[in-house]
């Protein structure tokens, strides 16, 4: 979950549904978790004010403006703000920041039994008609190939995309063309952009691949384009796959490893003033299966006339 920082602009979350108000009383629903939410008092004005034009530190003041005798507004407001995000109903855009992170850097996402089984048929079907080598483990130090140095020659050649020339992947969009796996594709967006609602741009495949055990995909950015990602990802065995990033506003480096089975990560790719820096490490045999889809164009604020 995104941290409240002075400089945060909470907003109300494009899938959060007003159903029903009752007075000062709201009733709202998360599409994202299907679940309805009942907020009175304070929270309903903080819902009220969280339109993204107001930074934290402004609705706190004008909470401790109407409540001059407590010592504890900030962090009452805070609590509130911080609950509303974790019900899924607020977003933090990260302060200054020119990302739209939709409620966290890289977001999980638990899989449907349907999407599952349509992800299953993706990978059976592969596995079936293409050659997978079945390797011991390949003669890669993925702690090295993915390490602090890595990201630092990564940011000094500005690395847009990661090459597969120095690893072991098998590309594999081209099976994907019969009929029958195009309708299962299909299938598996559709149950995709149900979990996603606020995506309304379509997807398109992107990112595919068998990565055997000890691969890699390299430091990168993606900064020649803007625009929503998602990856679905099966792996082999527990804790030897990772997804890793650097957080573009605390510098962090986040290492998110894999659970046997299928994984669902979405993330957006910022504008080139803000990369986002991310790689794999894939210690035990690895599908991935890509989506990108166009953001929301977002209108330049207009400056006021002299």
């Amino acid at each position: 979950m995104s941290e409240v920082g002075a400089l945060s602009r909470p907003r109300r979350a494009p899938y959060a549904e007003l159903v029903e108000q009752n007075g000062d009383c709201l009733t709202l629903l998360s599409k994202q978790t299907r679940k309805k939410v009942r907020l009175e008092g304070i929270a309903a004005v903080i819902w009220e004010l969280c339109d993204g034009n107001n930074t934290f530190d402004q609705i706190a003041e004008l909470f401790a403006q109407a409540y001059p005798d407590s010592t504890e507004v900030e962090d009452d407001i805070k609590a509130l703000i911080e609950d509303l995000q974790s019900q899924k109903l607020l977003l933090l855009d990260g302060g200054e920041s020119s990302l739209e992170y939709q409620g966290g850097v890289v977001r999980k996402l638990t899989p449907t039994v349907e999407l599952q089984w349509h992800l299953e048929q993706i990978r059976q079907f592969l596995f079936a008609i293409l050659r997978v080598p079945d390797l011991d483990g390949l003669d890669s130090d993925l702690e090295a190939l993915l390490g602090d140095n890595a990201l630092k020659a990564a940011k000094e050649s500005d690395a847009d995309s990661a090459s597969h020339s120095d690893s072991t992947v098998i590309p594999y969009s081209g099976a994907l063309k019969s009929p029958s796996m195009a309708a299962v594709m299909n299938n598996a967006i559709v149950e995709l952009k149900n979990m996603l609602p606020e995506v309304e741009a379509p997807m398109e495949m992107s990112g595919n691949a068998i990565y055997l055990r000890g691969s890699h995909m390299g430091w990168h950015s993606n900064h020649s384009r803007t625009d929503g990602r998602v990856y679905c990802s099966w792996a082999e065995s527990a804790d030897s796959n990772f997804f890793r990033y650097e957080d573009p506003l605390t510098g962090e480096i986040v290492t998110e490893w894999e659970e046997p089975g299928w994984n669902i990560k979405s993330f957006t790719i910022p504008p080139p003033n803000a990369r986002f820096w991310h790689c794999i490490g894939a210690g035990s045999l690895r599908l991935s299966i890509g989506f990108r889809y166009n953001l929301p164009e977002t209108k330049e604020p207009t400056e006021a006339p002299d």
